[in-house]
Parts: structure tokens; sequence; C-alpha cells
């Protein structure tokens, strides 16, 4: 049975402490203004540990999500890559904005679709599926190893947003060569080099910044990418085209020219080094943009500006175009599900279909 006490506060007014007393379950007591408030509590409580139903809220009560975020990035995050490890501290700072004042307890789906809604209106879906997918993963972990029981994961009964299909960009043959042309005028030392080598690997532009000489066989002909570094912590080995190991042959000569090698005579160190920093890789972003912008492929259709990371999908469009299975184009590519790696299928399909009009009148020009 639950007991209301009545108590007297300091400056006189009264409330009303209801306590609930069960075998099987820790004690319960909350204070209210109303004596009936405290009663309609106590028998909740009640019906909850009768059908086994009662949460423990008392840590999630007592903890707000922004002291969660902190620990979370503090013993979570630091484990991760770097760039994911930015990534959960930008999340986490919106998160802290609109909902860092609650306690777990109070993170509840209605207040993290209301805060799904609201920065759907500033980012796009896929940021707010980054967002929502660190607060999902703090939940999931604050139960299972920070020993805070009594919660129900609140993403999980929430609906993420779509995702809408993703940009899939073509250069015709002509483009491609006015790119290229941009790139290798450039004044920013590697730039056609790095933009030939994501065109012929499919690598990600962060594979081709970390890529160090070690990882080359020019010997062979391929490139190993460390499982460490790469976005789905799988090792993969991608083999270079003509072109490909040429561009490299010919950085790798430089390297020996100036005796930049191990005692073996083989060049060291990163591919494409930062200026002035050896140790540090080259960010070919704003270079890149700026050769776009002269090659004239800076508004393409439906796809807008060509961005650095299309390099990958451009490779990936014509390796389909060009015949190769869907499997070997996902090996390739790193995709770890190969639902991924068939977004580039309705490009190919359109490909089909504009070579097969060339054909339309076949066996239609009858003569009498």
């Amino acid at each position: 049975m639950a007991t209301i006490i009545p108590r007297i506060g300091r400056k006189g007014k009264r409330t009303w402490q209801a306590q609930v007393r069960k075998k099987g379950f820790p004690g319960q007591t909350k204070t209210f203004d109303r004596k009936s408030d405290a009663i309609k509590w106590a028998r909740m409580i009640e019906r909850q540990m009768d059908k086994s139903t009662w949460r423990n809220l008392k840590g999630a009560n007592s903890i707000l999500l922004e002291g969660a975020l902190h620990r979370y990035l503090s013993e979570v995050s630091v484990k991760k890559r770097p760039s994911t490890a930015k990534r959960d501290q930008l999340s986490a700072s919106y998160l802290r904005q609109m909902l860092g004042s609650l306690t777990l307890a109070q993170v509840t789906p209605d207040k993290v679709a209301k805060y799904r809604d609201e920065r759907l209106k500033k980012v796009s879906p896929h940021s707010v599926r980054i967002e929502l997918s660190l607060l999902s993963n703090l939940f999931n972990i604050a139960r299972k190893e920070w020993a805070i029981g009594g919660m129900e994961n609140p993403v999980s009964a929430i609906k993420k947003p779509q995702i809408p299909e993703g940009r899939c960009p073509t250069l015709s043959h002509r483009q491609m060569k006015r790119l290229l042309t941009e790139c290798k005028r450039a004044k920013t030392e590697f730039l056609f080099s790095f933009t030939l080598l994501g065109l012929h690997t499919g690598c990600r532009s962060e594979e081709i910044r970390g890529l160090r000489w070690s990882q080359v066989n020019l010997d062979e002909g391929f490139i190993s990418l460390i499982g460490e570094e790469t976005k789905n912590h799988r090792r993969r080995t991608i083999p270079l085209t003509s072109a490909a190991k040429e561009v490299l042959h010919q950085l790798a000569e430089g390297l020996i020219a100036n005796n930049k090698v191990d005692p073996h005579g083989t060049p060291v160190g990163l591919v494409f080094p930062a200026r002035g920093n050896p140790d540090k890789p080259r960010d070919m972003h704003m270079s890149f943009n700026r050769a776009v912008r002269r090659a004239g492929v800076d508004d393409l259709p439906g796809a807008g500006k060509l961005r650095i990371h299309d390099l990958r999908h451009l490779c990936g469009t014509y390796l389909l175009m060009e015949g190769a299975d869907l499997e070997t184009v996902r090996v390739i590519l790193g995709h770890r599900d190969i639902s991924t790696t068939q977004r580039y299928l309705h490009v190919v399909d359109a490909h089909k279909k504009k070579a097969i009009s060339k054909i339309k009148n076949l066996g239609l020009e009858i003569s009498e």
C-alpha cells in the first residue's frame, strides 16, 4: 500500500509526499503540491509494479542529456576515427542545443520527433539521420554499459527521414577532357594526378589523401587500402589502369630524383603531402572546385556542381557502362551492401536507352 505524508516546507507551504513500498521493488518516493496528484501517482506506480511494466527511472531522471553527451564524446567517440569523432562532436552540439536540458527520462519519442522536424527545416535528411543515429547509440550504450536502467530508446519509436535518391552525375568525354585539362593547368601541385587517380580507382577523396607509397605496388599494378582507414573498416585492393599507373610512376620518379626514398630506393611517405608539411595529407577541395568552374561543370543537370567525391561516382558509372558486373564494381568501390552500388544502374539504363535509340529506324526504310 502507498503512504501519503503531508510535509510543511520552510515557507510554511504544505506538500504531499507519496511513498510506495512493494516487495521485490525498490522504494519509490515523490513529492507533489496537491494530495490528489500524490495519490494518482502512487496508484499508477502500484499498477505498473503489479503488471510488471514498472521501470526504474531513477538514474535516467537524474542525468541530463547534456551530461550524457559529454560522457559519450569522451568515452565512445574518442575511440572512433578522427573524422567520425569530429562528426559526432558536431551532431552532439545540435542535440545539446535543443534537448540538452532534458533528463534522459524526459527525452521521449514525441520530443525526438519534434527535434527531427525542426532540424529538417535547416539541414538535409542525411544530416538528421546522422544526428539521430548518435542519439540512438547513446541510449543503447547508457542501458548496456552505463547501467542506467528503465529507459527505452526514443529514437527507435520514431520514423527516420527518408534519404532522397543519391546524386549520380555524369560527364561527357568532352567535359571530362576539359576538367582534366584545367586540373593539369592549375598551379596546385598534384591536382591532375589526384583527380585522375580518383576517376580511375573509385577511391574516396580521404582514401587518396591518406595514401602512402608503402601501399602502392607499381610492379604488379595495384594499391592496397588499410581497413582502419576506409569508411567501412575493410581492407581492399584496387588494380591500377595504365593511366593511373603512369601517373603514380611519374610521381615516384620525382621522389627518386630528389632522394626521398628508403634504403631500397622505394619512395616513402604520403603520395600527396601538404605543402610545407610532408606528414600531413594535402587538401584538394578548393583547387578542385576552381578547376570545376573553369571547366564549366559547376552546373550539371539534376546534380549541380561537380564535387570531388563525384569522381568516385563517375568511376562506378563508367565501369558499369563498359560492361563490368555489379558485384565487381561493389568490391572495387568498397560498398558494404550491393544496394548502394545499384544507385548507378539508372544512369546506365539511360545510357543504354540513348544507345538503342540510334537504331530506331533500322529496317523501316523499305524501298518500293
